[in-house]
């Protein structure tokens, strides 16, 4: 599609950069390295169960895509499923941390 000119798959990657651009500066932000910001909690967790969610339905999404080989789908669902449960752990650290304030 983008060698024959069609926008969408750059509209595409756009809003897949710009999400996980978003999620990463929360991240930072959880962690402490930049400033808190405002809902990080909520978002940490939502982004938690994004990628959890996304790891453990590839059965499901798998028909939608069927140029994919299994190989793919397993090795990225277990890249998501650990980048949600980092994300889960985040969380949950920030979680215990506020209640302890």
């Amino acid at each position: 599609m983008a060698e024959a000119g069609e926008l969408e798959p750059t509209l595409t990657t756009f809003v897949i950069v710009s999400a996980l651009s978003t999620w990463g500066v929360f991240a930072l932000s959880g962690a402490g390295v930049i400033r808190r910001l405002p809902f990080l909690k909520t978002v940490i967790f939502m982004v938690a169960l994004v990628f959890i969610g996304r790891g453990v339905a590839f059965p499901f999404i798998m028909p939608l895509f069927p140029e994919n080989s299994l190989t793919f789908w397993i090795v990225s669902s277990l890249i998501c499923l650990t980048i949600g449960l980092c994300y889960a752990l985040g969380g949950w650290q920030l979680h215990k941390q506020q209640a302890n304030l």
